[in-house]
């Protein structure tokens, strides 16, 4: 997907439910990694490259998702605050920053929440890659050293 992709699906609430369900398989997947390492079940060579290239390449997929759904949350939240501000401005009433602020927080709980479950995807994926490179080297030290 590209970032005009990516963004288009952020026009809608329809759309950000439709972005998360794209992602949902890649979700699932990471998921399915997580057990595997909690589990001790991957262990050979194979397994652990396999695991490296595939966490890569979900860690690649859900980077730009993650980079446009943080633009959007800052943008959404800075816009509909200036919205407050520019109405108590009209209306010659007092603005309450503070109030304002937990408002337009409150406006953008949708993404948020969307940003911080592609973010936690993310750090499995990076946590998944460092094992395996991890036990990549330690295998590979195990073989030089029987050598």
């Amino acid at each position: 997907m590209n970032y005009q992709e990516i963004e288009d699906y952020f026009k809608t609430d329809e759309g950000l439910t439709a972005l998360l369900a794209k992602c949902n398989p890649a979700f699932e997947a990471i998921s399915k990694y997580d057990r595997l390492f909690q589990n001790n079940d991957i262990r050979s060579a194979d397994e652990i490259k396999e695991a490296l290239t595939k966490l890569a390449g979900y860690q690649m997929f859900l980077e730009p998702i993650y980079s446009e759904a943080d633009t959007q949350k800052k943008y959404y939240e800075d816009w509909h605050y200036a919205q407050q501000k520019e109405e108590a401005i009209q209306n010659n009433a007092k603005f309450l920053d503070g109030g304002a602020k937990k408002t337009a927080s409150l406006y953008v709980s949708k993404y948020r929440s969307f940003r911080n479950k592609v973010n936690g995807k993310i750090k499995s994926c990076i946590t998944g890659i460092m094992a395996c490179q991890s036990l990549l080297k330690f295998m590979s030290e195990e073989i030089r050293l029987s050598r």
